[in-house]
């Protein structure tokens, strides 16, 4: 998982988003989806977005899932739903620091969320 939002890279996101997917540890994926708040009225609300090559992580993560169901109805914070996918035993691979080392770490908040483990170590894990 990566909390894009709080990630060195969090310019490129206009909106406060969590990154989530099944990731290779030397790079690439089998596929991802975001959570990403919007302001609807005067409340901020999360929202799925996928992409149509990504639909088999619906059934691949449902322990992710599920798990997030039980916010359903709710409005969940960013750091609610970050701290509820880590006790789930999704894995934070937010990159905090620029590995390049030419800009400053990120102080504001930013969440990416990369899974980097097969869809057999995913299933076991949760």
């Amino acid at each position: 998982m990566y909390w894009s939002s709080r990630a060195y890279y969090k310019s490129v996101y206009d909106k406060p988003t969590i990154n989530l997917g099944v990731y290779y540890e030397d790079g690439g994926t089998t596929g991802e989806f975001d959570l990403t708040w919007y302001e609807l009225g005067d409340r901020l609300v999360a929202r799925l977005q996928m992409f149509n090559d990504a639909w088999a992580l619906l059934a691949d993560m449902a322990p992710v899932f599920a798990a997030l169901s039980e916010l359903d109805g709710k409005e969940p914070t960013e750091q609610e739903v970050f701290d509820l996918l880590l006790s789930v035993g999704v894995k934070d691979i937010t990159e905090y620091v620029n590995p390049r080392g030419d800009q400053e770490p990120v102080q504001e908040r930013t969440v990416t969320i990369t899974i980097p483990m097969s869809k057999a170590k995913l299933m076991d894990l949760v």
